[in-house]
């Protein structure tokens, strides 16, 4: 299993925190066969045994600053994310890998658990990921994408098409896919973008509503949080692979200790 983990942007320094948190103690990611992290700022982590792990740095392909969530003040990721992928098919980390994994720094991911879950799977020569939340529109929501390896490679084959001709910008360009019925949500985040272009390309999906717990996903939050995108579950009892989300290195530590991991 390849896990690849988004590193801090110059915005969030937590992130970084709690990757380093993670790096120290070899957990979430770290505990995988392969892993990656990737940033758009040089980043840098040590162990107590003088090892260190310096981030995959990914230039400004020119997009990275340009249009801003619908919902709240922040940049767009996707244009980030399309420099890590082109940075990931040059590097080729994850060949090899039955699964391929991102994981965002703020969840608590047990790399065992989702083995289980994935052990069961089949590798499908078309490709197969899974939908993490239900009873949304793109159900493929990024505190934990799983993909298989096939699903991944057709994404990163693709990769120029797919951002020249979605409408993941959300503009009135007719020339592009999809601009003709703008998304609602405004311009697309990079799991969107991802489970469009895997859609695009006829990769096979499943639902696994169980594989991970988020604030993030409305049908995750109890009836009297549902309009709240606040909302960070408990995490003692938990039997999913990941819970999402965690923004600081002490609620991250205090959630992975409740899950008795």
């Amino acid at each position: 299993m390849y896990v690849a983990k988004a590193a801090p942007s110059k915005t969030n320094i937590k992130d970084k925190d709690i990757i380093q948190a993670q790096f120290a103690r070899g957990l979430s990611i770290f505990g995988c066969d392969k892993w990656d992290v990737f940033s758009d700022v040089d980043a840098s982590f040590t162990r107590a045994d003088g090892s260190y792990l310096s981030a995959v740095k990914v230039e400004n392909n020119g997009d990275f600053y340009k249009l801003m969530r619908k919902d709240k003040p922040r940049y767009i990721n996707t244009p980030i994310f399309y420099q890590v992928w082109k940075a990931l098919r040059d590097r080729g980390t994850y060949k090899g890998a039955a699964w391929v994994v991102k994981v965002d720094p703020p969840t608590v991911f047990l790399p065992a658990r989702l083995r289980t879950v994935v052990s069961t799977k089949p590798q499908l020569i078309e490709g197969l990921y899974f939908e993490n939340c239900p009873n949304v529109i793109s159900g493929f929501f990024g505190n934990l994408e799983v993909t298989s390896e096939k699903a991944f490679g057709v994404v990163i084959k693709y990769l120029e098409e797919c951002y020249g001709q979605l409408c993941w910008k959300n503009d009135d360009d007719a020339s592009r896919e999809n601009c003709k019925v703008p998304w609602k949500f405004g311009p697309w985040g990079e799991d969107k973008f991802f489970q469009e272009c895997m859609d695009r390309h006829g990769v096979r999906k499943i639902e696994d509503f169980d594989l991970t717990i988020s604030g993030t996903c409305p049908s995750n939050r109890p009836k009297a949080e549902k309009d709240n995108s606040k909302w960070v579950p408990g995490c003692a009892g938990v039997k999913q692979a990941a819970v999402h989300p965690f923004r600081n290195t002490t609620s991250w530590l205090s959630c992975l200790s409740d899950l008795g991991a």
